[in-house]
């Protein structure tokens, strides 16, 4: 006997407190979807936590405790990959405004809803949570071979002047060995000689640690977070506190990368651009995520133009380089900055992969 090739069916979830409207709904689309219901956002919540893989909610908005726009809100922050659409029986353009804003809805459905304009618009909504997380699957692959060819760099060029260095160093010592008694002029020179090579060896050992530091890969995350937040403070004279909340917990290789390349942008952009006196780093573990929040008090910025200056640049690096590393995990990015007020960015991510 073989074995059904059949594509398991994209799951769907529906928040409303009126039972009759949960039958309905199943009925309408259970021959397509795997679907899912709940009465409440809090058990709606819990059904997401438990289920991976969901690809639309579907939410009341007037529920008694948890509303539809807390629910969507609460979804787009820990499960940003799903497509999240707003069932009301009422036209409430405030209502509606602040659910594309803080949300991100896709769509809206006024109740009673229409079958067919149901499905057609559950339909959409499937196909573009297929094509986001297909999207998204391609970003982690480029993410990782430019990663991998960040490491490999970072090898050669340790292992290769980590060679030659101390051969010229050696060299040099048996040229000051052959020249004594030295001339004044000669031993200027060879002082001069001498302080370039150890100009070449911190800038190697920098390029080679900006590009990956071994110690990420010897230590693990947060001793490098440690690492370069000392090195930062020292170097530039910024007051920068570093916490640890929760218990560590082991994490995915991908996942550590993205937040230590999240923290590294970051704080490049403290040190460069924020003229910031005091930055805090705080890791939180908090599973199944883990968290990473960085706040400056330097000048900040306007998000939107600094967004769209980025778009128009085409730069891979910087905000859009974030979001895009944070997207490829299935994380979620915020950002916050004011002109004036400093900029705080949080970043949560699984700790381990969702395949």
């Amino acid at each position: 006997m073989s074995r059904s090739t059949e594509p398991a069916k994209e799951k769907i979830l529906y928040v409303d407190d009126e039972e009759a409207n949960l039958v309905n709904f199943t009925m309408s689309l259970e021959d397509q979807y795997q679907v899912f219901t709940a009465l409440s956002g809090e058990e709606a919540l819990r059904i997401c936590q438990r289920e991976p893989g969901i690809a639309v909610l579907v939410s009341d908005q007037r529920m008694p405790g948890m509303s539809g726009l807390e629910l969507l809100e609460k979804v787009d922050q820990a499960h940003p990959e799903m497509i999240r659409i707003m069932l009301t029986a009422f036209t409430d353009l405030e209502v509606a405004l602040e659910a594309i804003n803080r949300c991100h809805v896709y769509s809206f459905i006024s109740k009673p809803w229409k079958e067919e304009l149901l499905l057609l618009t559950i339909q959409r909504a499937v196909e573009t949570h297929r094509l986001i997380r297909e999207n998204r699957d391609l970003s982690r692959r480029l993410v990782t071979v430019a990663e991998e060819e960040r490491k490999r760099l970072a090898r050669d060029l340790h292992d290769d002047f980590g060679q030659i260095l101390p051969s010229l160093r050696f060299t040099l010592e048996d040229l000051r060995a052959s020249l004594a008694p030295s001339t004044p002029e000669q031993q200027r020179l060879l002082a001069q000689t001498d302080e370039k090579f150890n100009e070449l060896g911190r800038i190697c050992r920098k390029a080679a640690g900006n590009l990956r530091p071994d110690i990420l890969d010897r230590l693990g995350l947060l001793p490098t977070i440690d690492t370069v937040v000392n090195e930062c403070a020292r170097d530039n004279g910024i007051e920068i506190e570093l916490s640890v909340c929760g218990q560590p917990k082991k994490m995915d290789p991908e996942c550590e990368t993205v937040i230590y390349r999240v923290f590294q942008e970051s704080l490049n952009n403290i040190r460069d651009h924020a003229a910031a006196g005091k930055a805090e780093v705080m890791v939180t573990f908090s599973y199944p995520l883990v968290i990473l929040t960085i706040r400056d008090n330097g000048r900040g910025f306007a998000e939107e133009e600094a967004v769209a200056r980025a778009q128009r640049q085409g730069r891979g690096i910087g905000l859009l380089g974030m979001r895009e590393r944070v997207a490829s995990m299935a994380g979620s990015f915020i950002l916050r900055s004011k002109p004036g007020q400093g900029t705080q960015i949080r970043v949560a991510l699984p700790l381990v992969r969702k395949r």
